[in-house]
């Protein structure tokens, strides 16, 4: 399907790609005939192995812990995807300094320019099928194993795309063992989780997300590592004070005539 031409070649020298060292290098790949070239590429690529294994995750043979968050990659002031790659950088580069080493991606699949902000940065994304419950976002067909397969074409090249999400919730019976086995024989340098609603099973994920009740304490008996995927949903209110920063499409969820409606009913 991708039509691919596997080339092993020694790599004296390289470094390994990981979070807190995202070495970058830089192919020069060229096309001869007769001893004229008529076609060279530059591809930058990093080099790193992201795998499960027993009850962990291992990232260039060490344990990996997961710190992940989620992006909607909404810019606030126009309500559409962010594409500068300066002010993705930016974003990236504060992803990392508040700790996190993960972003997962509700239902799509952000641009590349965020994949390339997110090499440099050391910062590993799952992009996700664009389908909840079971169906797709949009009155679009349903086609979750092509969708897939777009992604692993056009993505596959970034070496912080590091796990890919087959959809929210839901469960998608029909095909999940299909496109998990898919993946597994044309990309296996990428892990795959079924979704984050509770089927995932060794035959269409490679970990899973986490208990589906009250957490009381440590899943210790986990047979295989798990990201606890939308776990920690903080209510935290916006400040009213803030109401007036508020001035693109994205109104101000609190303004404040509602505080002094929800003081007057306390």
């Amino acid at each position: 399907y991708i039509g691919m031409l596997i080339l092993r070649l020694p790599f004296p020298g390289g470094r390994l790609w990981s979070p807190e060292c995202p070495n970058l290098h830089t192919a020069r790949v060229t096309v001869a005939r007769s001893g004229r070239v008529i076609g060279a590429w530059h591809e930058r690529f990093g080099v790193r192995s992201l795998i499960v294994k027993d009850k962990e995750f291992f990232l260039n043979g060490k344990p990996f812990f997961v710190r992940g968050c989620g992006n909607h990659m909404r810019n606030p002031l126009t309500h559409i995807a962010e594409a500068d790659r300066d002010e993705l950088r930016r974003q990236a580069g504060l992803i990392r300094r508040a700790g996190f080493n993960q972003t997962r991606h509700h239902t799509n699949c952000p641009y590349p320019e965020y994949f390339d902000a997110a090499d440099e940065n050391g910062l590993f994304v799952e992009p996700e099928l664009p389908y909840a419950a079971g169906g797709p976002c949009e009155p679009i067909p349903f086609s979750p194993l092509f969708d897939a397969k777009e992604y692993v074409r056009h993505y596959r090249r970034y070496v912080s795309f590091g796990m890919l999400s087959l959809g929210n919730e839901g469960h998608l019976a029909e095909v999940d063992g299909e496109i998990y086995r898919w993946v597994k024989a044309n990309d296996p340098d990428r892990l795959v989780l079924h979704n984050d609603g509770g089927y995932n099973s060794p035959e269409n994920s490679d970990f899973y997300t986490g208990p589906q009740e009250v957490w009381t304490g440590p899943l210790t008996n986990a047979p295989r590592p798990y990201v606890a995927h939308e776990y920690l949903n903080l209510g935290i209110k916006d400040d009213p004070r803030d109401a007036d920063r508020y001035t693109g499409l994205v109104a101000a969820p609190r303004s404040w005539a509602s505080y002094d409606a929800g003081l007057a009913r306390a």
